[in-house]
């Protein structure tokens, strides 16, 4: 939900855990995303939802959620003594845990892209010119995927994947897939 606007992104009745209100009880002054999802094969999806146009001040902010959520999520699987993330969190996130951002397509400009974003494209060989008009038909024809604003710095390094998707490539490609799943407790 877009609380600034009251609009949803996403309308769904998928049961995720509201992280940004496990943040203020583990300390308001962190950053969170906004949603903590853990499908049907225990494998766990960090979801950050940006309804507004992304800047380098925004995007810095990205990265600031995702080390701050990884850092609260590892505390309390270790508090809570959930063994196998608690032998060695980083380890087992990596292999086990996703990101995926969910932003607004109609306030992404080509044009002005984020210096993360430039430097992600480079990492992932792929020019500002390739992601203008052609970046959905050859990803999707690749079945590559193109990560935006640099997040894919923490595919292998936090993440086992990364995904930056739509609103619309949100639903199709994970919300179809989790439709009938029942969430697992860790």
């Amino acid at each position: 939900m877009d609380t600034a606007h009251n609009t949803p992104m996403i309308d769904s009745d998928l049961k995720v855990v509201n992280f940004d209100e496990v943040k203020e009880e583990y300390r308001s002054t962190l950053k969170s995303n906004d949603a903590l999802f853990v499908d049907s094969k225990y494998r766990i999806f960090f979801i950050e939802f940006k309804n507004g146009v992304i800047r380098d001040k925004n995007n810095v902010e990205l990265y600031e959620k995702i080390y701050d959520s990884i850092n609260i999520f590892a505390d309390i699987c270790c508090e809570e003594k959930v063994d196998q993330i608690c032998r060695n969190a980083i380890s087992y996130l990596k292999n086990n845990c996703e990101y995926i951002l969910v932003y607004n397509e109609g306030k992404f400009n080509p044009d002005s892209l984020t210096e993360r974003t430039k430097s992600g494209l480079k990492r992932q060989s792929c020019s500002s010119e390739c992601l203008r008009g052609i970046k959905k038909h050859l990803a999707t024809k690749a079945k590559k995927e193109i990560v935006l604003f640099g997040l894919d710095f923490f595919r292998g390094y936090l993440f086992c994947n990364v995904h930056t998707y739509t609103a619309e490539e949100f639903r199709q490609n994970m919300l179809v897939k989790w439709g009938d799943a029942v969430p697992k407790e860790l």
